[in-house]
């Protein structure tokens, strides 16, 4: 039997949705496969109903066919502040569930080098939430709550053999402004706010 927490058609869509309003256009081409979860007491085992699925979805993308998963957080994120813990929480379950396991920084949320690893395959993590400004580059209608994108490193490197082309970022960078919203190129996991560099540093020393 299906997990309860596995997205439905409807929810599905919904995160056809986030994809579809975002200002990157490269986001609007996401392959992707969607899930649901409550992050409370229950996380450890709704992760790991979820892990064969999201082994899929990033054996799919490994293969070129799909891009990665999006995860919707439910009941879990009261304002923008409590963003970087919940993050940390889900990735942490996620990392040590991972075969080797990957080992999580608070600071490395931050950091726009930094990859996350489910078993051996590289994805970049980025969090979108609602609780942010309109015109941030990770807002995303108040409907829609909060939501990770799971980008596989083979959804860049299959479109692109190098680096995304100058021409490719140009146009993103006029969407993002066409959309009243301001453009970040260097981004981590987490949203750059006016305290992100406190966190970050905190986390480090930790």
């Amino acid at each position: 039997m299906t997990p309860d927490h596995i997205i439905d058609q409807q929810i599905g869509s919904q995160g056809e949705s986030v994809l579809a309003v975002s200002a990157c256009t490269f986001a609007r081409t996401f392959r992707s496969a969607h899930f649901d979860l409550n992050c409370d007491d229950r996380i450890e085992s709704q992760l790991s109903d979820l892990l064969p699925s999201i082994r899929q979805a990033l054996s799919t993308a490994a293969d070129g066919v799909g891009d990665g998963f999006t995860i919707r957080l439910l009941t879990m994120v009261a304002g923008i502040d409590d963003l970087p813990d919940v993050v940390l929480k889900v990735l942490r379950v996620l990392g040590a569930m991972s075969n080797p396991v990957m080992s999580v920084d608070r600071g490395e949320l931050f950091d726009p080098s930094w990859w996350f690893r489910v078993d051996d395959h590289p994805v970049f993590v980025l969090a979108l939430d609602s609780n942010l400004p309109p015109s941030h580059p990770r807002s995303i209608p108040q409907e829609l709550g909060t939501w990770l994108i799971f980008q596989h490193r083979k959804a860049f490197t299959g479109r692109f053999r190098e680096e995304i082309p100058m021409s490719v970022r140009c146009a993103i960078r006029r969407s993002f402004a066409a959309a009243g919203k301001s453009y970040q190129r260097e981004c981590g996991v987490l949203p750059q706010t006016s305290d992100s560099t406190s966190q970050a540093t905190d986390g480090r020393k930790r």
